[in-house]
């Protein structure tokens, strides 16, 4: 019998958390929405993601992105998660995993299982540009265009882990139930949060739920820590990592 989760959507537009450009400046924020050139600054370029008002302009907007992106967040923010949650998986997933690499954007995270040994990694993005940079790269066996926020067009059990790195972003935590949903028991689930919206938007009250429900079991959860420590030391993270019963 599967489990049929309650409705907890937060009740407001698909960008679920708050981004750097919804705290900073209202009218900048407004300049960005309305903008469909990619900024020169590469700073402006999170906050101009951010500030898509819908998941179409938003995929738009990382496909004008994608050549650079990789540059972007490595060079000039110094961006740390996918490290911190391949080491992470690597602790508690086999190399011989089928791991889905949910919103895998061009491919940071799959480069990084490929050199832990990881050889049977699927990705999803919902930015063709992005999926394009990712196929570049040579470490899928497959990829595919999905809105996450959209129930994931796969099998029950089908993969042995999913990881979903800067992604919960723009998803509702609803996503959670497809994850434990294509994961086969004894699986694992690891993806970053964002602390200041953690609980506000939902993702704790999805966790509690699966919890209690057991269908899975916390395996570790990390200290706090800043993913883009060169520009944005204000944004905080935790990884998460659980075990599918």
């Amino acid at each position: 019998m599967h489990f049929a989760p309650r409705d907890t959507t937060p009740k407001r537009g698909h960008n679920t958390e708050t981004g750097p450009a919804m705290v900073r400046n209202n009218d900048k924020t407004e300049e960005l929405a309305a903008e469909d050139v990619l900024p020169d600054d590469p700073q402006q370029r999170i906050e101009w993601t951010y500030a898509a008002e819908d998941v179409d302009r938003l995929a738009k907007r990382y496909d004008k992105w994608a050549e650079i992106y990789d540059a972007d967040l490595s060079d000039v923010h110094g961006y740390v998660a996918p490290q911190k949650a391949v080491a992470l998986l690597a602790q508690h997933v086999p190399k011989d995993a089928m791991v889905l690499d949910a919103g895998a954007g061009t491919g940071m995270v799959g480069v990084l299982l490929a050199k832990e040994g990881y050889r049977h990694l699927k990705a999803l993005d919902y930015s063709d540009g992005m999926l394009a940079r990712a196929r570049e790269k040579g470490v899928y066996q497959t990829l595919a265009q999905a809105d996450l926020n959209e129930p994931i067009d796969m099998a029950d059990d089908s993969v042995d882990a999913v990881i979903c790195i800067g992604t919960l972003t723009y998803l509702k935590p609803r996503v959670l139930y497809e994850f434990v949903r294509v994961t086969r028991p004894g699986g694992v689930i690891a993806y970053t949060s964002k602390t200041t919206v953690h609980v506000t938007n939902g993702f704790q009250a999805v966790e509690n739920e699966l919890s209690d429900f057991m269908k899975w079991r916390l395996l570790e959860r990390s200290d706090e820590f800043v993913p883009m420590p060169e520009t944005y030391p204000d944004i905080v993270y935790r990884l998460y990592a659980w075990q599918v019963k």
